[in-house]
């Protein structure tokens, strides 16, 4: 499984003002994970975030707890990004899950589907929530199979 947008990115930051146009906000990070990972059956397994493309504050750490996407400073925060799912065992239901400060907040089932024979089927998922989040809280975004 990798975890990763149309960018090789999922922005995470605090919602800006309109009038900033398109530029990514001057408050969060831009995380992917760059290598595969592995979802094991039956496991509520954190999406980790290996690489940093850019950062503010303390919003990230590529040393310690990779999953968590920390606010820096209270208020609306969005987190966006895209899955790619490759399966390589017969039909599955995937869940996609937010947990704050370990605590699970919103989920969606993201995908069920049925493969023939194992060898790679891939699958695609977009997400897009806002939170509203104080200072020191962090996200975590899990899969679940």
């Amino acid at each position: 499984m990798r975890g990763d947008s149309p960018l090789r990115c999922s922005p995470w930051g605090k919602h800006q003002s309109p009038s900033l146009g398109d530029r990514p906000p001057a408050i969060g990070c831009c995380v992917t994970n760059t290598a595969t990972q592995y979802i094991a059956a039956a496991t509520d397994t954190a999406i980790l975030w290996d690489y940093e493309f850019w950062k503010s504050g303390t919003s990230h750490n590529t040393g310690s707890n990779t999953s968590r996407l920390i606010a820096d400073v209270t208020g609306k925060y969005s987190l966006a990004g895209f899955l790619s799912v490759t399966v390589d065992t017969l039909g599955s239901g995937w869940t996609l899950s937010v947990r704050k400060n370990g605590a699970v907040i919103t989920h969606a089932a993201v995908g069920t589907y049925a493969i023939a024979s194992s060898g790679g089927s891939a699958n695609y998922w977009a997400f897009n929530w806002s939170f509203d989040l104080t200072a020191a809280d962090y996200l975590e975004v899990f899969m679940y199979m």
